[in-house]
């Protein structure tokens, strides 16, 4: 694994030589899905007392299925960065649904569903750039696979987990060092 340093310097090439690509609006890509209510709600809001159509973040609790295949999307599309599906993923704008108490479990799950190992192997083996797995990185299994996808992988950013407590720092280097 290249160190930071050389990550940096790499990224700064790149960005020479091209533009790089982030993903784009995540809305749009959830409408063309025209969800229904029910699915806005699954089980675990099904009984909730507010109208939850519009409110894509919960999807990521909902229905993250669905989240990773825009993810997917945009991959194939040519993005070179994906970000969660939590912008809205904060008290103030889910008081709008009544979904304040939900917010900790909309942004740990945009953030913590599991990376798309195969994506991420697949983009890092058809791009001349460093690709670093960034979000989903929820547990130790998570570090293993995408260090033996195959590909060549830079680096991987994982927060939420390591917040939680869900990931060990120490015991994570040690098992990517092996």
């Amino acid at each position: 694994m290249k160190t930071r340093e050389e990550r940096i310097k790499e990224l700064h090439r790149v960005i020479r030589d091209r533009i790089l690509v982030l993903d784009g609006a995540m809305g749009t890509m959830l409408q063309k899905y025209e969800l229904e209510e029910k699915d806005f709600r699954g089980e675990r809001f099904a009984d909730h007392g507010s109208d939850l159509k519009g409110n894509h973040d919960i999807l990521c609790v909902t229905q993250p299925e669905i989240v990773k295949a825009v993810h997917m999307a945009y991959l194939e599309a040519g993005s070179d960065i994906l970000e969660t599906n939590t912008f809205s993923g904060t008290s103030i704008a889910q008081a709008d649904y009544g979904l304040e108490a939900a917010v900790y479990d909309i942004n740990r799950d945009g953030a913590m569903q599991g990376p798309n190992v195969e994506a991420t192997a697949d983009l890092a083996r058809a791009v001349s750039i460093p690709v670093i797995a960034s979000g989903g990185v929820s547990s130790m299994d998570d570090l293993i696979a995408l260090r033996d996808c195959g590909a060549n992988l830079n680096g991987a950013i994982s927060g939420r987990a390591l917040y939680d407590g869900a990931l060990d720092l120490k015991a994570a280097l040690a098992a990517l060092k092996s």
